[in-house]
């Protein structure tokens, strides 16, 4: 999970954008970050799936699951 998260800026700015009302859904996200609907889709569901982040009633949110990197990961 952390190779995918870290892979792309994508990832990081649709779960802390997602924390601002007026971007808490897919459609929201990609026009506000340019990325493809169904790219965007993808991008989330993995979030929703990690628990990166939520979704209550409709509305895509910050999740409660941290990510942090050792600093001797290789992705550093």
């Amino acid at each position: 999970d952390q190779e995918k998260y870290y892979s792309s800026y994508a990832y990081a700015a649709t779960r802390v954008l997602s924390s601002i009302p007026g971007f808490q859904t897919v459609d929201d996200l990609a026009n506000a970050l340019r990325i493809p609907r169904a790219k965007m889709q993808q991008i989330v569901d993995f979030l929703l799936q990690t628990g990166f982040m939520t979704e209550v009633d409709g509305k895509l949110g910050y999740g409660n699951q941290h990510i942090h990197l050792d600093n001797k990961s290789e992705l550093v």
